[in-house]
């Protein structure tokens, strides 16, 4: 169906994803939409284009919307996942680690060339812990951390970003602490990559 509205260009999506790396995937989507939303507003003013959001509402009821509402059915195990079980140690081992990973990123809020953005990129695929020290360590002290193992296509409902990134540095996927809504585990809570779960709704 053709809404007469152009989508974000690749430079706005780029911006927001910038900025996603600092917030959240959550605030990424609503990023999206406010393009969209500012878009839809000038061509209503032009008298030229049909209600957006009425149809991603209906988009949105015509895939099952009271699931897709739900806080317990947002998130979803792609793969067998490790639970880790929450604890003193976990929370010191996160929480030094978000002051190494906050140093690393502090560079992305300076201004710098863009010569210089894409040294900075070879650099962390060349050698991440000149970056971010003390990664492969903490990463294998999670994983040595006692967890349940969950089935793929369990549901989860997100408790806590630890805004730690749970796998490669220039990804921006990190650790997250859930509540299992579903399966064998259902209401164990602990912490998951997000490496190994995906949204089940891209809206905000």
């Amino acid at each position: 169906m053709d809404t007469g509205l152009a989508l974000p260009t690749a430079r706005e999506l780029l911006a927001l994803s910038r900025g996603a790396q600092r917030t959240s995937f959550e605030t990424y989507n609503r990023g999206v939409m406010g393009v969209l939303q500012t878009r839809r507003n000038a061509s209503t003013h032009a008298g030229t284009a049909p209600n957006l959001l009425l149809l991603l509402v209906a988009m949105l009821f015509a895939s099952g919307g009271c699931d897709v509402l739900n806080p317990n059915r947002q998130i979803e195990t792609r793969i067998v996942t490790r639970l880790i079980t929450p604890g003193p140690d976990v929370q010191r081992l996160l929480s030094a680690q978000r002051m190494q990973d906050e140093e690393g990123e502090r560079f992305w809020s300076e201004k710098h060339t863009q010569q210089e953005g894409i040294e900075r990129v070879e650099q962390l695929q060349r050698n991440p812990d000149s970056i971010y020290p003390g990664r492969k360590q903490f990463l294998s002290a999670m994983a040595a951390e006692p967890a349940e193992l969950v089935a793929e296509h369990v549901y989860l409902r997100l408790l806590e970003d630890s805004h730690v990134k749970c796998s490669n540095p220039l990804y921006t996927t990190k650790f997250i602490k859930v509540r299992v809504t579903s399966g064998r585990f259902d209401g164990h809570v602990g912490w998951v990559c997000e490496d190994d779960v995906f949204r089940t709704v891209a809206w905000p």
